[in-house]
């Protein structure tokens, strides 16, 4: 298959222009055009910080303009395995800073006018056996006792049908039904972000960054358009961040994803939905023009797309791809795809983020990992970062995503 490609997202949105003019000093540098990147610049520049982002290539061009549109709430992995691996506390802590990302959410829909397809209709997790149905009752139990509530919900086969405006299978025995949870437009999302942080006075600009100096007093930031100096730095590389930071190659792990898009259809997805059919699950939603987005099916590649970065589409991906849909809805099996694409994420050993200050530096705070789940991470982790900077002090809020954290070895 072909390379090089271009996501649904980026390919229906129109990306703002970044500048090639670095200025020589800032109070704060943020690498990285993504979601963390852009969110981080944002609240810079909200706090009135001299602020300058760095993107090697185009805004989005990494895992968020290539993901699958959710904004969802809570970690990668169950909230059961989380207090079980760190606790009850840190999953509550975990829980909440993603409750926070909400607020922020909503906070910049109320104060800033751009549009991003922003749509809460929910999404939703099918059990296609009944040890999933198993753990997902053991999950919301244990959300429920520690004061989780009205989040999840649980429907059975039928409860599952009336939320789906087409036939589902019978292998499909119920759902996990999360009503509070967004859908986006990713790449508008971005731009329109980073335009927010433009007018309150970040700067924005295309260039290489080739490495760094933190010093005592100062960092000094070598790329391939000249040097910055500023007060701290943010690396916010996520598949990019063991080049960045190579003290966490091996922590933070490239993984590359594959989605492909259906050409507009009849509306039959008004919510985000996810199943695990193969190990490595996946996910899917429809846009507002009818078309619809699928991603998934690594665990059908040998290496299971990991350590990969490259922008290549894999046909032992793609091609089980293509059999989802018409597997779980008996009745769309005339859909024709229109785009496929690829893309960097960043995971983890135990699918929770790295924010931090990166290991054995001053001034620099980095943020990866985010294991396909950064969309409900970001402006949380931006803000919480942008704190960490201008105070350099490590916020409460990011202490479950340490970079020395055991769960990582």
């Amino acid at each position: 298959m072909g390379m090089g490609t271009t996501s649904f997202w980026q390919h229906t949105a129109t990306a703002p222009d970044l500048y090639s003019d670095l200025p020589k000093t800032a109070d704060l540098v943020v690498v990285g055009g993504g979601g963390v990147g852009v969110a981080a610049a944002y609240w810079a520049a909200r706090a009135g910080l001299r602020v300058t982002l760095i993107e090697q290539s185009a805004l989005a061009a990494g895992a968020t303009g290539r993901n699958g549109g959710f904004i969802t709430l809570g970690a990668a992995d169950s909230y059961l395995s989380l207090s079980a691996q760190y606790g009850r506390d840190a999953a509550r802590a975990i829980w909440q800073f993603t409750l926070r990302n909400r607020v922020l959410l909503n906070q910049i829909i109320a104060e800033d006018n751009f549009e991003f397809d922003h749509r809460v209709n929910g999404t939703l997790t099918l059990a296609l056996n009944d040890a999933e149905v198993r753990s997902w009752h053991a999950n919301i139990a244990a959300m429920e006792a520690d004061g989780i509530t009205g989040e999840y919900e649980w429907r059975d086969h039928v409860g599952t049908q009336k939320l789906i405006n087409t036939q589902i299978s019978e292998e499909i025995d119920g759902c996990v039904f999360k009503p509070n949870t967004a859908l986006v437009h990713s790449a508008k999302y971005v731009f329109g972000l980073a335009g927010a942080a433009v007018r309150r006075g970040a700067k924005v600009c295309i260039a290489q960054m080739r490495s760094f100096e933190d010093y005592a007093n100062r960092v000094i930031v070598h790329t391939s358009a000249g040097d910055i100096e500023a007060k701290s730095l943010i690396l916010a590389g996520n598949a990019w961040t063991d080049e960045l930071v190579p003290h966490l190659a091996g922590t933070v792990i490239p993984v590359r994803g594959q989605v492909l898009s259906y050409a507009p259809s009849a509306r039959v997805f008004d919510v985000g939905m996810g199943a695990s059919v193969t190990p490595t699950g996946e996910y899917w939603q429809q846009t507002l023009d009818g078309s619809i987005l699928i991603g998934g099916c690594r665990a059908d590649a040998p290496d299971r797309e990991w350590n990969l970065r490259a922008d290549v589409l894999r046909s032992e991906v793609q091609e089980p791809l293509e059999q989802v849909i018409p597997r779980l809805f008996p009745q769309l099996t005339n859909l024709t795809v229109a785009h496929r694409w690829s893309g960097p994420m960043a995971f983890t050993k135990d699918y929770l983020p790295v924010i931090d200050k990166a290991p054995g530096q001053h001034h620099t705070w980095v943020a990866g990992g985010f294991n396909g789940h950064g969309m409900c991470y970001g402006l949380a982790t931006g803000e919480a970062l942008v704190h960490a900077a201008m105070h350099n002090t490590k916020p409460d809020a990011i202490a479950p995503f340490a970079a020395d954290r055991s769960g990582l070895n």
